[in-house]
């Protein structure tokens, strides 16, 4: 892809990838002070063919995640000290049926440490357990540049970024969060401040510590047989369905 090979014509250093079948799938690892992170980039995006409303359309497939694991996500996320998941877009957008295999197959509660996305241009954070099982954690960034408003949707995008911090304490895991929004001072000038809504200490960020799962859950997924991927009935439907115009 050009934007890679600009990238790498830039002081940006970039970590070596392996890349999937469909643009945009990638897996990584970056090691930095004797700890390793594993970081999954999934294309959620791929359906969306054009504009209007894709909610609850999309799809991500469990062979987009075997083909950048070699056909074992398992093995391949026990080789870190932490896994990232990253996509596009929140898992609401997925279609049903996509989103049933997404919990299932690719973002199984012991797998990652949290799931990274964005396209809904605001901030926010999820830690979710159910029914007893290892939370999951889903982690919504603001878009750092681009409009200031949506027209189409009447909405506000709000522009800032977020430092996250994860630590190794043995025995248990710890995941430090500063958020940062742009405000607009009464000088009228931007500034970038600490996002007043999330409960953040006295230092300016937030944290939750977890104990890791001890045994990764076992996947029913298989190892991929070919390149090709075949939606369900019902998601190539929607794919061939005309997009909802938004609301102006």
């Amino acid at each position: 892809m050009e934007w890679l090979e600009t990238l790498r014509e830039t002081s940006i250093p970039l970590p070596s990838l392996t890349h999937g079948e469909i643009p945009g799938d990638i897996s990584t690892e970056i090691n930095f002070q004797g700890r390793s992170v594993g970081i999954v980039g999934l294309n959620s995006a791929w359906l969306q063919l054009c504009d209007g409303d894709y909610k609850e359309r999309l799809h991500v497939d469990p062979r987009q995640l075997m083909a950048v694991t070699s056909g074992a996500p398992d093995e391949w996320c026990s080789n870190h000290d932490f896994n990232l998941l990253v996509t596009h877009h929140p898992q609401e957008w997925l279609h049903p049926s996509s989103l049933s295999s997404w919990r299932s197959e690719i973002y199984i509660p012991s797998r990652f440490d949290s799931h990274l996305f964005g396209h809904m241009h605001e901030s926010n954070s999820t830690s979710i357990s159910e029914g007893g099982a290892v939370r999951r954690r889903h982690m919504q960034g603001a878009s750092l540049f681009g409009l200031e408003f949506i027209e189409r949707k009447g909405l506000e995008r709000i522009h800032g970024y977020s430092i996250y911090e994860l630590e190794n304490l043995g025995p248990s895991r710890k995941i430090k969060h500063w958020p940062r929004k742009s405000h607009r001072t009464n000088a009228g000038h931007f500034k970038l401040i600490q996002n007043p809504e999330f409960d953040c200490n006295d230092d300016g960020y937030a944290e939750e510590e977890y104990k890791p799962c001890s045994e990764t859950t076992p996947s029913r997924t298989k190892a991929p047989e070919g390149s090709t991927i075949l939606l369900k009935p019902e998601l190539q439907k929607e794919a061939l369905r005309p997009p909802t115009k938004n609301p102006a």
